[in-house]
């Protein structure tokens, strides 16, 4: 998660009943293709970057993390998650509203740092 104080991060419900899975390159991430868009809801990756504290990455010794399997990388840094974007903005509700740094923000750092329940197991 990136952002900086003035930043509002929201907290929604997604929809997705299909979903496509990617190799997280770090950036550079492209728009479907249509037929991608027509076969599933959204993509999901296992994210090697945000959630993933810095001395963790720092602690490869310089291994490329973003040619490694994702099979590799998981068993090397456990801790990583997956992460999930959606196509349409149609298929997202916002639930909650939250402004960054604050008490709220750090709530639910908090309790995303204590859980290791996967994202469909919590409410």
């Amino acid at each position: 998660m990136r952002g900086r104080s003035g930043f509002t991060l929201l907290r929604v419900s997604v929809y997705a009943t299909a979903l496509i899975r990617k190799e997280d390159a770090g950036c550079g991430w492209k728009r479907p293709t249509k037929a991608q868009a027509e076969q599933a809801d959204g993509v999901v990756y296992l994210n090697r970057y945000e959630g993933v504290p810095q001395s963790r990455l720092d602690d490869l010794s310089g291994e490329s993390i973003s040619t490694m399997s994702d099979s590799v990388f998981r068993r090397i840094v456990p801790e990583a998650r997956d992460s999930y974007g959606v196509f349409s903005p149609e298929n997202c509700k916002i639930v909650e509203r939250i402004e960054w740094d604050s008490d709220r923000h750090r709530q639910l750092l908090d309790y995303d740092r204590r859980c290791n329940l996967e994202l469909t197991e919590r409410d």
